[in-house]
């Protein structure tokens, strides 16, 4: 009957909408006019989640790809050329094309970023560095914008910029989800002043990259108390 029909298509529909939502999503609360990403970040395929939104087809954190075009090709050949160029070490370039580093995870995300284009270098290169931050320590607790290609870098929380949209300051004490450590791309922030990060229990050492030559021309203060640090202050910093 037309009955029995109109049932048969309203489920049909029900199941077409349930199948189409991705682990970790919520897409009934998504708004199209804030463009909010609705990903929780506290479920194990949050990565996934933020890539799925982002148009890429992803099974899980570990970057496993379902469509017919893997991820990597997606990433720019001159985003990967202006970060290797810019970056302080050959290992820190090497880790763009590792999957799963945090490295990878940066610039992939920073790939999918639908402003890419609109965006000026050192944007670009003071986006990936805060996401190899985010990636490295497990994620904020407060995600306050990070990670969302919409909010402004200087509209990130705990960040702070001149009027000329540049970061100067970094300042997240005891706010890091977990265990981490410092990464050298940090070292891409051309007019940091400030560096705030104690008391969030990172481990390894302080990189080299830090006092590379040309890194953190116009750092004034760096603060690493209260963290699990080893080794000693390098000598180039």
């Amino acid at each position: 009957t037309d009955l029995e029909a109109e049932r048969q298509l309203q489920s049909s529909k029900k199941k077409k909408a349930s199948s189409s939502s991705c682990s970790g999503c919520n897409k009934k609360k998504r708004r199209r006019l804030d463009l909010q990403v609705t990903c929780d970040p506290n479920v194990e395929n949050y990565f996934a989640c933020l890539l799925n939104e982002s148009g890429f087809s992803v099974e899980n954190a570990e970057l496993d790809v379902v469509s017919e075009e893997t991820i990597s090709t997606s990433i720019p050949k001159d985003l990967i050329d202006l970060l290797c160029d810019s970056l302080h070490s050959e290992e820190s370039c090497e880790n763009l094309s590792i999957a799963s580093t945090p490295q990878f995870k940066a610039v992939l995300w920073l790939s999918s970023d639908p402003l890419l284009n609109n965006r000026t270098d050192e944007m670009k290169k003071q986006m990936f560095a805060l996401s190899v931050l985010f990636w490295t320590t497990g994620g904020l607790q407060q995600h306050g914008g990070w990670g969302d290609h919409f909010v402004p870098v200087c509209s990130w929380e705990y960040i702070v910029c001149n009027d000329d949209g540049q970061i100067i300051e970094m300042n997240m004490p005891e706010v890091l989800a977990g265990e981490g450590y410092l990464p050298a791309e940090l070292s891409l922030l051309d007019n940091l002043q400030k560096m705030i990060l104690y008391g969030n229990n990172l481990i390894g050492t302080i990189p080299t990259e830090f006092g590379a030559d040309g890194a953190f021309p116009d750092l004034q203060e760096i603060r690493l108390r209260f963290n699990d640090l080893d080794g000693e202050i390098p000598s180039e910093l």
